[in-house]
């Protein structure tokens, strides 16, 4: 387990296959000169199997077979089969593409064969790991050990023959991690907040508590099913007791060169916004109102980027735990581009029917103006600015560039959604309208900040595995 821990894949299922015909010691005997006490003490081997009707095939197929059913998985799901073998039936085609055919599996797979010996499941699996931990497609992987030595072994060596037979093994694979539990805790933090703003602050009638309340209930909630799932036998990042107690110095210190940087920038955040809407309330009801209509609304608009912020740096941190970082580069900017086809078309919908969500509201012709002007300000800017602003960030922190985001992060909060906010809405006297203008201006400083950097590739420097 530790193995795989470390090289960010977990075996799912195994399997072994060995023929029916069992060859002792004492027959081994009868071929060479030799003995069973010679054997056994030199070696702990009392017999081995060889083939008789057996081939390669048949030996790998039903080691296939097991480790499949282990692993309880569809057929389809797999999308790598590798065997490492140096006696397979035939030259062309592969061992692996006969087992693909044996098993039933979808042609659109890769399917090799390695050849090296004695080490061949070992780099095998090493290759299964690469292939999954970079291209997230490729969900299970199976490795399949396969030899019948008693076909080329040298019967005539005494000291090599008594070692080897014939027998298949077989293992599947899947990479360590999950983007789709992310983007489901997501989505119940976000729906929690949304439909507990609504109803603290328009059944209840808790004013600026009831935006607060709401967001503290989410994000618990989300801390709770985080930790009951990371608490479950089935998980290979299983949390316990004793490994919290026993967790490595150097380990910990790795933890919390991440945590710490992204603790203080979250916290930073959050008391930000707690002081913008302090700044707000002192415009009365109608503006606090107008603001949290807005941010619920607005919180739909953000859901599918948040999730796939959460998916970044999942699949991301893969490739850079492979030290791909071309790899990296191309997941980021591809998840980059789907989080803005995504993201657009949801604020564009959001745009269009945003007079019919207003009506679910019971609001005053002002409260529902500045609600409109609200949403409008803030969808309209996301289309262009919030992917970059928000989930580009996440490819950089999964790259162990930390201090940078949170740097960035900070600065741009302080200066322009901060300071700014308090000169166009106190200062100024434009209310919520003046502090969502200086949340744009925040936006477009960390967009210009987070392009620049991962353009510059600067942030390469920062993934040297420790």
């Amino acid at each position: 387990m530790n193995i795989t821990q470390n090289i960010g894949i977990r075996i799912c299922g195994t399997g072994s296959s060995v023929p029916t015909r069992t060859v002792t010691n004492d027959d081994m005997a009868t071929i060479v000169e030799t003995s069973d006490e010679w054997i056994s003490t030199r070696t702990g081997i009392s017999e081995r199997h060889f083939a008789d009707q057996e081939t390669n095939l048949s030996l790998g197929t039903e080691a296939a077979e097991k480790a499949i059913a282990m692993a309880g998985i569809p057929r389809e799901e797999i999308g790598v089969v590798i065997c490492a073998t140096i006696t397979p039936d035939n030259i062309v085609p592969s061992q692996a593409c006969l087992l693909q055919k044996s098993l039933g599996l979808t042609e659109q797979i890769f399917a090799f064969d390695i050849c090296a010996a004695c080490t061949g499941f070992l780099y095998a699996m090493h290759t299964a790991r690469s292939l999954l931990c970079t291209m997230p497609e490729k969900k299970y992987a199976l490795v399949v050990a396969s030899e019948l030595l008693s076909r080329v072994t040298n019967f005539a060596d005494r000291n090599t023959c008594v070692l080897f037979g014939d027998g298949a093994g077989a293992a599947i694979f899947r990479s360590v991690g999950n983007s789709e539990v992310s983007m489901r805790v997501s989505v119940i933090m976000n729906i929690t907040n949304i439909v507990g703003n609504a109803f603290c602050i328009f059944v209840l009638r808790m004013g600026v508590a009831g935006v607060a309340v709401p967001t503290l209930v989410s994000r618990v909630l989300g801390a709770v099913i985080i930790l009951k799932l990371t608490t479950r036998h089935d998980n290979v990042a299983r949390v316990t007791w004793d490994g919290v107690k026993h967790l490595q110095p150097q380990m910990a210190k790795n933890i919390l060169y991440i945590g710490i940087p992204s603790a203080l920038e979250n916290s930073l955040f959050q008391l930000g916004r707690v002081l913008v809407v302090s700044m707000i309330s002192l415009f009365g009801t109608v503006h606090i109102s107008a603001n949290a209509v807005a941010n619920n609304l607005d919180g739909m608009g953000c859901i599918v980027g948040q999730a796939i912020g959460l998916a970044m740096i999942t699949v991301v941190g893969r490739c850079v735990g492979a030290q791909q970082l071309d790899q990296a580069s191309y997941f980021t900017k591809k998840l980059l581009l789907w989080d803005y086809i995504a993201q657009g078309a949801t604020n564009a919908l959001i745009l269009i029917f945003l007079n019919p969500l207003l009506s679910v509201y019971t609001l005053s012709d002002e409260t529902r103006h500045l609600a409109w002007l609200l949403v409008m300000i803030h969808a309209g800017s996301a289309i262009f600015l919030w992917p970059a602003g928000f989930v580009l960030p996440n490819a950089l922190r999964a790259a162990n560039d930390v201090r940078f985001t949170m740097l960035t992060s900070i600065l741009s909060m302080g200066i322009w959604r901060l300071a700014f906010s308090y000169i166009l809405c106190v200062q100024m006297g434009m209310g919520a309208v003046g502090v969502w203008i200086a949340m744009v201006v925040d936006w477009v400083c960390r967009v210009t900040c987070f392009v620049v950097r991962f353009v510059s590739g600067a942030w390469k420097k920062k993934c040297v595995a420790k």
